[in-house]
């Protein structure tokens, strides 16, 4: 999937790979794929710089999100997203092809994996749309990739405004008005 028009003046082509892992998915939301595509693709588009991109999304359940949680975090419970970078970014810098990457091929960003009942569960418990909640998961999940993190306060801070300005080019209201996601 190439989301929106597949490209703008601060990134390059940006390819979304959605792979459907549970099939409730589009039971609960039938164009929940779409809905990914299209979040995770502005977002690269805000916030990557100048190079043709490459995301993979797996919407799963909250098992698969425990049993990775557990292998990669050592946490023992799902988590509504998590993110695989392929690389160490900061965010705002320059994306670097690996070595020995051709010239001009999509940089691999790396690999986001979402889980539907912890954010169906938590869209329903905060009284938020589904849509607009899985859009900032995504989004969310997406600048993990390129670096953003909230680690710290600041780096929170710089994280949920880059979310905001995300979020509101897809009119979608500021989720921290309502509580932390």
């Amino acid at each position: 999937m190439t989301g929106d028009d597949g490209a703008c003046s601060r990134c390059g082509e940006v390819h979304i790979d959605v792979t459907v892992e549970d099939g409730t998915w589009l039971d609960e939301l039938p164009d929940a794929d779409d809905i990914v595509g299209r979040a995770c693709t502005r977002a690269l588009q805000l916030a990557c710089s100048g190079e043709a991109v490459t995301v993979s999304v797996v919407m799963a359940n909250d098992r698969m999100l425990a049993d990775l949680n557990g292998r990669w975090r050592h946490i023992d419970r799902p988590t509504d997203v998590l993110s695989f970078p392929s690389d160490n970014r900061s965010p705002g810098t320059r994306l670097q092809r690996s070595a020995g990457s051709p010239p001009g091929s999509a940089i691999a960003l790396g690999d986001i994996v979402i889980a539907r009942e912890t954010i169906v569960d938590d869209a329903r418990r905060q009284a938020l749309a589904l849509t607009d909640h899985l859009s900032h998961i995504v989004v969310h999940g997406t600048l993990h990739l390129l670096g953003y993190d909230h680690e710290t306060e600041a780096d929170a801070g710089v994280m949920e405004d880059m979310e905001r300005t995300v979020l509101k080019t897809l009119g979608i209201s500021d989720p921290y008005l309502a509580g932390p996601a």
